[in-house]
């Protein structure tokens, strides 16, 4: 029994897990999902995807699909605003929302200064009287500029969800699933272990 364990620790210390910081690279897409219980109140809910469509020495395209998944009983809660850090820090932006326009490093208040914002109000810390509400949904082209691409990568996704009964700033959940080759990886490990465990109980006398 200790050494199937071994094995097995061995095995699966070999597998590296994907890392929460997410390399710009094209054809990345990526997946957050947004949830904020209120007392009283269905959750406050939102998914949002996005895939990097191109990127340059100083731009990155990204396809956005953003969604309010709220129930539709909080008629109120509308999801006036989403954005992400990067490094480095974007210094432009372009989108073809209709619903958000794109600011960079503005105030996010739960969440401090943040590098890429959407909002449906004139500044990232409101959302005036637009956004999602509860069921809608918005896809668009946005472009960022930056001095410099390389190594570029997102992380603190967060939405801001104004409602009748107060604001509210929710971090968000990535929901990627392993790389293929992590995944490659992984069933190798479990192959290898049921042949050790398979070898294990061939009797004495017979060839495994």
């Amino acid at each position: 029994m200790k050494m199937r364990a071994l094995v097995l620790a061995t095995l699966l210390s070999s597998v590296s897990l994907p890392a929460l910081a997410i390399p710009v690279t094209v054809g990345e897409t990526f997946n957050y999902t947004f949830d904020q219980a209120v007392a009283g109140h269905a959750d406050l809910t939102a998914t949002l995807e996005m895939t990097v469509t191109g990127v340059t020495s100083n731009l990155v395209s990204l396809l956005v699909d953003v969604t309010n998944t709220t129930p539709s009983s909080e008629p109120s809660a509308r999801l006036t605003g989403f954005g992400w850090n990067s490094t480095p820090s974007a210094i432009s932006g372009f989108e073809t929302s209709g619903v958000y326009g794109v600011f960079v490093n503005q105030n996010f208040p739960a969440f401090q200064a943040i590098d890429v914002c959407l909002s449906s109000g004139n500044t990232c810390a409101g959302g005036g009287n637009g956004g999602l509400t509860p069921g809608q949904n918005n896809t668009f082209s946005l472009v960022l500029a930056y001095l410099n691409t390389t190594n570029l990568d997102f992380s603190t996704f967060a939405t801001k969800f104004q409602t009748d009964f107060g604001s509210f700033e929710v971090a968000g959940t990535p929901t990627s699933v392993p790389e293929p080759g992590t995944l490659a990886l992984l069933g190798a490990s479990l192959i290898g272990l049921a042949a050790f465990r398979k070898s294990r109980k061939q009797p004495e006398g017979q060839p495994a």
